[in-house]
């Protein structure tokens, strides 16, 4: 996070270590939001109420990291909403035979990228894919 009044920069998320495969990733403890593993993120969306959208491209999920009180970020808590993460690549094409729509981490994304949100703040739409298996992909998140 970057402080914009006097420029200072601390991190609120993640151990540093990221992951490396299924048994490594985690959310991390809730109100503890520095014990979560990150990988690749290439985009991140901000609603109205401090909550922070996240693709984790390395993992292929789509993550969501609520402040805490008082929009208190460093008690705050990381939740994977859509993907599975470090789906098993056994397909002929994993570009292709491996994408999966379903629900919440039953679904399967290929390479998740960069996301807009919608108007009503409900709807998350994302790219996902790479080179010539792009396809867009629409979110709706109804849980806390």
């Amino acid at each position: 996070m970057i402080d914009l009044s006097d420029n200072s920069i601390r991190r609120i998320a993640g151990n540093g270590a990221g992951h490396s495969n299924s048994r490594t990733y985690r959310d991390g403890v809730p109100g503890f939001p520095l014990t979560a593993t990150i990988g690749t993120v290439t985009d991140a969306i901000c609603t109205s109420d401090g909550t922070i959208y996240f693709n984790d491209t390395y993992s292929k999920t789509l993550r969501k990291f609520i402040p805490g009180p008082d929009g208190d970020y460093s008690k705050g808590l990381i939740r994977t909403i859509a993907g599975k993460p470090w789906p098993i690549a056994a397909a002929s094409d994993p570009a292709t035979d491996l994408v999966k729509d379903a629900a919440g981490t039953d679904a399967v994304f290929i390479y998740p990228e960069g996301m807009a949100l919608s108007l009503d703040g409900k709807t998350i739409y994302m790219v996902d894919g790479i080179e010539d298996n792009c396809r867009i992909r629409k979110i709706t998140y109804t849980q806390n």
